[in-house]
């Protein structure tokens, strides 16, 4: 089945061709395997979307939005939690997936060793919280806390819900 992609579709779906693109080079900049996942379930040929000046301005914004995100999370994490309060009907959930580890002394060295470290070289994630980082933020923003799983390879799995 042939997609027939108006202008306003074919804007949209250039970063998302991109994006795709980018994520199966050897040397990916970017590493997106949604994108990868609804490019193959669509089933088109990306090539016309991606040329030189639009890959490069897709990745150079994508980098960019991530930094910039990473170090406002950073800096405002309970003002997350507090928006995600706001934003929630009564009896909402929020379902948060990200890294964290059980022992509090290797989620220390990683705070304070490796991730500073990570970050001189513009990698790295934010930080990682336990249940009971998790647990307060929760809790200053009003949100109950119903589920708190680590589970392999260092996943944490949170659900979290607006009071009624």
């Amino acid at each position: 089945m042939e997609l027939k992609l108006g202008d306003v579709q074919t804007t949209a779906l250039i970063p998302l061709a991109v994006k795709a693109n980018e994520t199966l080079r050897k040397n990916a900049r970017i590493k997106d395997k949604k994108a990868v996942e609804i490019i193959k379930a669509l089933q088109i040929d990306t090539a016309q979307y991606d040329k030189f000046m639009s890959h490069e301005g897709v990745i150079a914004r994508t980098i960019m939005l991530d930094r910039q995100l990473r170090d406002i999370i950073k800096k405002h994490v309970q003002e997350f939690f507090n928006s995600v309060y706001r934003v929630l009907r009564p009896n909402g959930r929020l379902i948060l997936r990200d890294m964290t580890m059980k022992s509090p002394v290797k989620r220390w060295f990683c705070n304070h060793i490796e991730m500073p470290l990570a970050h001189l070289f513009g990698k790295g994630d934010v930080r990682i919280y336990g249940r009971e980082d998790v647990q307060q933020l929760c809790s200053n923003a009003g949100l109950h806390m119903e589920l708190f799983e680590v589970r392999p390879v260092f996943r944490l799995h949170c659900v979290a819900r607006k009071p009624k």
